[in-house]
């Protein structure tokens, strides 16, 4: 497809084009697949027609480095300059969590959380969309709790043993902790609160476990999500790490100020 084509931008953000159909039908934003390998005329045209049909409306790139210095085929990319993206999905504080809560490095995570709140801007630092898991990477369970290797069939059938799991969801506390703490908006992959395994796709992909969940998840999960909604500093609170070293993470966030860091 030449997506530059007018016909296919017409088809796509034109009167009676995809984006209006679904915002009709109450589509409240767009995430868009591997947002490096749409160019920035149909990323613009994108935006336009979006934020016509409704100015409050997000979109959120698949962009798995640091978005405000991406390089994509060569050319450097404007995500954040009012034209393309409201913001991304936040893949550098997915692998800095799960670095520390692993291998318990502070100043790793402290230098990657730092680097990001310095270089998005604060529009674009308060909605990244802060995952542990996607379709796209295995269970983060099974990222806590087990290993990656073994033949396409073995994973197939794979699960943690007993002792495995129980020690992946005490990762996973602390792992969801930051998630729901550190500047962004949590995401969490279906299931994922519900305590699924597998590995790399297709079997992260498994069906919901209707009246089979990890209630113990289920209820963590749902105090996370009541806790940061009774913390106004959780909406767009400035950051700012208090201590990393030795293997501890301290960071406070503060409400009602304008700056990403302080």
């Amino acid at each position: 497809i030449k997506k530059n084509s007018e016909s296919f931008k017409s088809f796509i953000t034109g009167k009676n084009g995809i984006l209006e159909k679904w915002m009709s039908l109450g589509a409240f934003g767009w995430r868009l697949d591997v947002a490096d390998e749409l160019s920035e005329i149909l990323l613009r045209d994108l935006r336009t027609a979006v934020k016509y049909e409704n100015p409050d409306a997000l979109i959120i790139g698949e962009v798995w480095e640091d978005a405000s210095n991406k390089i994509a085929y060569g050319r450097r990319r404007h995500y954040f300059e009012g034209a393309e993206l409201d913001s991304v999905m936040n893949y550098p504080f997915k692998d800095a969590i799960i670095g520390f809560v692993k291998g318990g490095n502070a100043e790793n995570i402290r230098e990657i959380v730092e680097s990001v709140c310095e270089n998005y801007p604060k529009p674009a630092l308060d909605c990244l969309m802060n995952i542990l898991g996607t379709h796209d990477t295995e269970r983060i369970l099974t990222v806590l709790g087990g290993n990656s290797y073994g033949t396409r069939g073995e994973k197939a059938v794979a699960s943690l043993s007993a002792e495995e799991r129980q020690h992946a969801k005490a990762l996973l506390f602390l792992a969801t902790l930051l998630q729901f703490t550190l500047p962004g908006v949590p995401s969490i992959y279906y299931g994922d609160e519900a305590g699924l395994e597998g590995f790399e796709d297709p079997f992260n992909r498994r069906c919901y476990p209707w009246g089979a969940e990890d209630k113990e998840l289920v209820e963590w999960y749902t105090g996370l999500l009541r806790a940061r909604k009774s913390c106004a500093a959780f909406a767009g609170g400035a950051y700012r790490t208090l201590r990393a070293d030795n293997g501890v993470f301290l960071f406070t966030r503060i409400a009602n100020c304008t700056k990403a860091t302080i």
